[in-house]
């Protein structure tokens, strides 16, 4: 979650709203999206936060020529991705 407030913060900020604004709007209101609640659901944050690790090595280790080294990955659920079939 803190990796997405980061990025939010850097696109609200402005001269009415202040970055520790931001900051704290996303704190108080991104906990309570359910998004959020599903990514919880999928099990203790810290073993996901480790399936997570070893799929990007496992990424990785293909060494794709052109695909930079992905360094993280974010849990999309499926009805709010653009795809043309469903993941179910």
């Amino acid at each position: 979650m803190d990796e997405l407030i980061e990025v939010c913060v850097r696109n609200m900020v402005n001269e009415e709203f202040t970055e520790e604004q931001a900051r704290a709007y996303l704190r108080e209101t991104l906990p309570k999206l359910d998004y959020w609640k599903m990514y919880e659901e999928l099990g203790d944050g810290r073993k996901f936060d480790e399936f997570k690790h070893e799929l990007i090595e496992e990424i990785n280790a293909f060494h794709i020529e052109g695909m930079p080294k992905l360094e993280s990955l974010n849990a999309l659920v499926g009805q709010y991705v653009n795809l043309e079939y469903r993941l179910e």
